[in-house]
């Protein structure tokens, strides 16, 4: 397998895999290969360990060395879940061109009729295999430069499993109930956020969309392709109308349509590829996840590097002795232009980014002139998959709040006191609180902390109730602060 060894990827990836190797090595050799992961619930109410190197929230490679230290018998069951989860990790391998069920049974009867392809595969990953068929294979499983969200490892580790529990199988005559097994089964929900939103506002088209709910024809709800859809038809109905002479009724499919023909010269060649290109399920689902969390700046997932958001994701270049952001190479947006821009040499040669070879980076570019119009398009291309967004999810939002608001209301109906707020710490001595803060709702603030000096020390139970007595003069609190207390 050809890699540059200076490629700024390959370095990251390979950094990312030593640490992760090394921690593997630690635990084998310092606990017996057993070892315990801290939890914490984050501000969404999910769940997450606190390092994700060898956690099964973590990169690839971590989810794949990943086994439970108690196994358990397999079962009919198991092997059912084994092989939904083959279908997942090997439908776009061996059966790319085919559209993706989402029917548990279906997966598993998929895998079925796969088990002597995947058990041939598996038997291929060996040493001794010749080197020539150990590269194809390994880059069929996903083994190739610049694949960063490749389940590579996840596969190898599947096969591994796959073939294991197929032999243990047959040892045993087919008795399913004499095989162990300690993998896990990876398996994601799909739009919590906007399931949880739809649930609240009693929205029974959104409902569908995120599959709380059955639609007459059985078909399964996408809101992450239901979204990309509605941008396509929506800018088709605009390009049609413009061809005729006729405007749009919204303004902001105007201002979007009459932007997106001034950066591709109007040509509408180029015009079709680029809205083919962006209005995508694949560009438009980190969007879809972001508003699901009420985010309102929907930049990282279309310009920064991979669509993170993290430091140095973003590109650069140096104006008027000013430091600006513009799309990086390797953003998603930058890279649906690029492909456009293959077959549109011309056009292309215009808003190419160039790389500042003296910043040794590859995120900062030297002209200017594309940097700046590539940032113009991509704020246009970003607002107007957010309006889409909006669209789709009904406005939510807003009706949301309102409705919160009511519902706090109704539990607070005096709307005068200060509620006072505690955070928990465990300490070896039990649980004791740090950190009090009240909201006072005669205020303006929302919110407001204690002095500095209050919070830094810890607080025991006595002193606790006796600040809540200090500062709520409704008794309710008082005696519910004090119960709650006590269950801790």
């Amino acid at each position: 397998m050809d890699l540059n060894k200076d490629d700024n990827d390959t370095i990251s990836i390979f950094t990312s895999i030593s640490s992760t190797l090394k921690q593997a090595r630690k635990n084998l050799l310092n606990a017996g290969n057993v070892f315990w992961h801290a939890w914490f619930c984050d501000w969404r109410g999910r769940f997450n360990t606190r390092i994700d190197q060898l956690g099964p929230q973590g990169d690839d490679l971590s989810k794949a060395l990943l086994l439970f230290t108690e196994w358990k018998p397999l079962g009919e069951r198991g092997r059912y879940w084994m092989y939904v989860r083959g279908y997942d990790l090997f439908q776009s391998i061996l059966d790319g061109g085919s559209p993706k069920i989402h029917d548990f049974d279906a997966k598993a009867a998929w895998t079925q009729q796969k088990v002597a392809e995947l058990k041939k595969i598996a038997a291929m990953l060996r040493l001794d295999t010749p080197q020539s068929e150990l590269e194809r294979v390994l880059g069929d499983l996903g083994f190739k430069p610049h694949n960063n969200k490749s389940e590579r490892f996840q596969r190898v580790s599947y096969l591994f499993e796959f073939k294991r529990i197929h032999e243990m199988s047959e040892e045993n005559g087919g008795d399913w109930d004499s095989v162990f097994s300690g993998f896990p089964i990876h398996h994601d929900a799909s739009c919590n956020g906007f399931q949880h939103i739809a649930a609240l506002m009693r929205s029974e088209h959104l409902a569908e969309s995120v599959n709380i709910l059955p639609r007459e024809d059985n078909s399964r709800g996408d809101l992450y392709q239901e979204v990309a859809e509605f941008a396509q038809n929506l800018y088709q109905e605009v390009a049609e109308l413009a061809h005729n002479s006729n405007r749009h009724k919204n303004k902001k499919v105007r201002v979007f349509y009459d932007k997106l023909a001034k950066f591709c010269n109007k040509d509408d060649k180029i015009m079709t590829a680029l809205s083919n290109g962006i209005f995508t399920r694949e560009i438009c689902k980190p969007l879809v996840m972001l508003a699901g969390y009420g985010a309102k700046d929907y930049s990282s997932p279309l310009f920064n590097k991979e669509g993170k958001n993290s430091k140095n994701a973003f590109g650069l270049y140096l104006h008027d002795d000013k430091i600006k952001k513009t799309l990086h190479m390797k953003s998603p947006l930058y890279e649906v232009i690029r492909r456009v821009g293959g077959e549109n040499r011309d056009w292309f040669a215009g808003v190419e980014l160039q790389l500042n070879v003296d910043a040794r980076s590859d995120n900062v570019y030297r002209n200017i002139d594309a940097a700046e119009e590539l940032m113009s398009f991509g704020k246009e291309v970003r607002d107007y998959l957010r309006m889409c967004v909006d669209e789709k999810t009904e406005h939510t939002f807003d009706d949301l709040h309102k409705k919160l608001t009511r519902i706090y209301n109704e539990v607070d109906t005096e709307n005068t006191m200060n509620i006072v707020r505690f955070r928990w710490q465990v300490l070896d001595g039990g649980s004791q609180v740090r950190n009090i803060k009240w909201d006072n709702r005669n205020k303006a603030k929302d919110f407001a902390s204690l002095p500095r000096k209050l919070t830094e020390k810890v607080w025991s139970r006595e002193e606790v109730i006796s600040f809540a007595r200090t500062n709520s003069n409704r008794p309710e609190d008082i005696e519910r602060m004090q119960s709650l207390i006590d269950d801790l």
